[in-house]
């Protein structure tokens, strides 16, 4: 049966000026948005312009998406710690019938578009 998942990215573990960019506004945002909090993985402290970094919580919500699930971020950049990873990642979701829904833009991706 298809679910709904959340992925938390941030390069700073704390609140920062940045609207959106801590971890518990996006947390927050994913629970409003109705995704369960034992589906809401993270990756906190993970830059995109660091290269050493694992994304461990992506690595396990990714072999745990299914054909018919839902992906929900905050923004579309939380998928990927670069343009190439994201647009990847993106690419090899939809392939696996794996919707992408996005709160910034409101937006859901998946085969059809």
């Amino acid at each position: 049966m298809p679910d709904t998942y959340g992925y938390v990215r941030t390069s700073r573990p704390r609140v920062s000026e940045l609207a959106g960019s801590d971890p518990e506004t996006q947390r927050q945002q994913m629970l409003a948005a109705g995704v369960a909090l034992s589906h809401i993985y993270q990756d906190v402290g993970i830059s995109g312009t660091s290269g050493t970094n694992i994304r461990w919580g992506w690595h396990s919500l990714d072999s745990r998406l299914a054909q018919g699930d839902t992906l929900v971020v905050v923004s579309i950049d939380r998928i990927g710690r670069r343009w190439l990873d994201t647009i990847g990642n993106i690419h090899d979701l939809q392939r696996r019938g794996v919707r992408i829904r996005s709160l910034a833009d409101n937006a859901q991706h998946d085969r059809e578009c």
